[in-house]
């Protein structure tokens, strides 16, 4: 079972993240290796845009097909599912406070308060939601809160990363949960992503410059 031994070598590699695992070739039969390298290779093969958004790209998780999303409508989820390499995420059960990057710097979400901003972001802003998709399996993408004063003016042009702190993996035929993992490293286990610029849907021509928006 393909999906069995990538979630095997995903534990492992949760105990042992310092340490390289690759299985053997005899533990395994030619086709099933093949099929796990071709699976690997397909998701290596998405542009970093796509990876990592360009930001956090120490973050393993990403988003299946998004470089950058609209934050609109609130309390649901309004990008893709959340992906990570070789194995199929289902529902992400829970996530912590969002961290920004800006200028080089990087610090919690509700901690950032940019020249202008008149009211700071809640810990919570950004949250897991639950999709399903057409095989009715439950999978999750990534939510906030509704938008207060003027914090919609400040959140294209930055770099975002949400912790993932517990999360299932699934077999995608039968959406059967094949294991559940709790990570604690909230610069490794968690999901980079931008918002798309949103000058022309706020009607106010552009977002604040890099410069407006550092602490």
């Amino acid at each position: 079972n393909i999906l069995g031994k990538a979630t095997v070598e995903h534990r492992v590699h949760l105990e042992k993240r310092r340490q390289p695992h690759f299985p053997l070739l005899s533990a395994v039969t030619m086709k099933t290796f093949v099929a796990i390298l071709a699976l690997v290779a397909a998701a290596s093969a998405l542009p970093v845009a796509k990876r990592q958004a360009g930001c956090a790209s120490s973050c393993r998780f990403y988003l299946c097909d998004d470089a950058c999303f609209m934050p609109f409508p609130v309390d649901t989820a309004v990008t893709s599912r959340i992906c990570l390499d070789g194995v199929v995420v289902g529902h992400v059960d829970s996530t912590g406070e969002a961290y920004v990057t800006v200028g080089g710097m990087t610090v919690p979400i509700s901690s950032w308060m940019p020249a202008g901003l008149e009211q700071a972001f809640s810990a919570s802003f950004f949250k897991s939601f639950g999709i399903y998709e057409e095989d009715e399996c439950e999978y999750s993408g990534i939510g906030h809160e509704t938008v207060q004063a003027n914090q919609a003016e400040y959140l294209s042009g930055a770099c975002f990363s949400l912790p993932v702190r517990a999360y299932q993996i699934i077999d995608p035929d039968t959406c059967n949960v094949l294991d559940n993992f709790a990570p604690n490293d909230p610069l490794v286990d968690c999901v980079a992503f931008e918002i798309c610029d949103l000058g022309g849907v706020l009607g106010t021509g552009a977002s604040p410059s890099p410069e407006a928006m550092l602490l």
